[in-house]
């Protein structure tokens, strides 16, 4: 799958007319959907963690590295797609 803004628009349930309201072009879309995701992560991650307190930092490493992949999954693989061409955009 090929990131385009058709897609990103429909995952994000509005037109690509709307989606140029707010941004110049893929690339800031781009940014943001990384942005917002890795605040997301962080968040979740940490709340993960504080309510796991009980357990040891060996029990809390693989228990965030398969949070990683899940999350990762999610959004029908939207992130990892992101990813896989992230050097292709402006950084």
């Amino acid at each position: 799958m090929h990131i385009t803004t058709p897609k990103i628009a429909e995952k994000a349930g509005v037109s690509v007319g709307s989606l140029y309201q707010y941004f110049e072009n893929k690339e800031e879309i781009i940014q943001e959907l990384l942005h917002r995701k890795s605040e997301n992560l962080g968040l979740a991650l940490k709340q993960m963690v504080v309510t796991q307190e009980q357990l040891s930092i060996q029990e809390i490493i693989p228990l965030s590295i398969q949070f990683g992949f899940d999350v990762m999954r999610a959004e029908s693989g939207l992130f990892i797609e992101v990813l896989k061409h992230w050097y292709g955009y402006k950084h």
